[in-house]
């Protein structure tokens, strides 16, 4: 699938499905619900009306690493530890790429944090949060990050070609589905 121009979009989003429940764990709590169709995207909101720009993720430069070792000092496992981290962007500085489908956003100066190396943002959810005429606030879906640097400049895909391309996939049968339906229908002669 191609979405305006952008021939990368489907090599970087993995769609996966979830059980509700694993064993008698209820699962549901855990994930964001986030209906696409639902959710104002940056150029379906007032850009004044804008609060927040942010995302949460895990840079490669917050990773831990925690080794055991057995009673010689010999190493045994080690494992490996992903630290979430999140980043606000300033909410005046998001503008149209040099790339059909994706959006450029700067993090801002209020942030304190040291970026660094920006290895470990790409796949990053970028959301905002918006205020409408009656003073309530909702949360918003930018999209997801592709490119950083340690300056700050962020690449995101917009949201609205993310919905596009999740909604075609869901719209298109697997081809493994349509040939069993294929295959147990009986012949009429």
């Amino acid at each position: 699938m191609k979405v305006e121009g952008d021939d990368l979009l489907p090599q970087d989003i993995v769609l996966l499905e979830y059980e509700n429940s694993r064993g008698e764990h209820n699962l549901q709590p855990r994930f964001l619900q986030l209906d696409l169709d639902q959710t104002g995207t940056l150029s379906e909101v007032e850009a004044a009306s804008i609060r927040l720009l942010f995302t949460i993720g895990y840079p490669t430069k917050s990773q831990g690493y925690e080794p055991d070792f057995d009673e010689d000092f010999n190493a045994i496992s080690l494992r490996v530890i992903s630290r979430l981290a999140k980043l606000i962007f300033d909410e005046h500085k998001i503008r149209p790429s040099y790339e059909e489908s994706r959006t450029s956003i700067t993090v801002s100066e209020r942030y304190q944090g040291d970026i660094g190396d920006p290895d470990g943002w790409s796949g990053a959810p970028v959301f905002f949060l918006w205020g409408d005429d009656n003073r309530e606030h909702h949360l918003g879906f930018a999209g997801m990050v592709t490119h950083a640097n340690s300056a700050g400049s962020f690449m995101i895909y917009r949201a609205e070609d993310i919905r596009a391309f999740v909604n075609g996939a869901i719209d298109t049968p697997y081809p493994a589905a349509t040939e069993q339906v294929t295959d147990a229908v009986p012949s009429v002669r």
